[in-house]
């Protein structure tokens, strides 16, 4: 007797896991399961299958999108590094002799001229001369042992 009412009792619960599931946007184009329509908003009836299929596919894009966005801050990341890895190399390429005349030059010149956008000269900045002055001495400390 207790073996055939647990029997009824598991076949009832599977009848409820297999029940069609109502499929429905609502206005902010959110997808919704429900046992019943979704009155007044289209409905699409997707069995049970249907609605793991469809979970699976958005996990799935949503991991893709995190792949993605993971691979451009990579990527951005990089670009950074190269970009702070050129300045640093120059100081490499130079010898630690060169370089250090070339900071003292920085700290004691009257005036600096550098490249200007229409292919002429200017007078460097205070701000600018100052940058270049601490990132040829950090450069310096960096890469020459004496």
């Amino acid at each position: 007797m207790m073996r055939s009412m647990l029997l009824i009792a598991a076949l009832i619960d599977s009848m409820s896991v297999s029940a069609e599931m109502h499929r429905w946007t609502d206005a902010d184009g959110n997808i919704h399961y429900s046992d019943r329509p979704k009155d007044e908003i289209p409905e699409q009836v997707v069995g049970r299958e249907d609605r793991l299929k469809a979970e699976t596919a958005a996990r799935a894009a949503k991991q893709r999108r995190k792949a993605a966005d993971e691979a451009r801050q990579l990527a951005r990341i990089e670009r950074e590094f190269q970009a702070r890895n050129n300045v640093a190399s120059s100081a490499t390429l130079a010898s630690c002799d060169e370089a250090r005349q070339v900071l003292h030059t920085y700290k004691t010149a009257g005036l600096l001229y550098t490249d200007a956008t229409d292919g002429g000269f200017r007078v460097m900045r205070l701000k600018e001369r100052q940058d270049l002055v601490k990132e040829l001495s950090h450069d310096i400390k960096t890469y020459c042992s004496s």
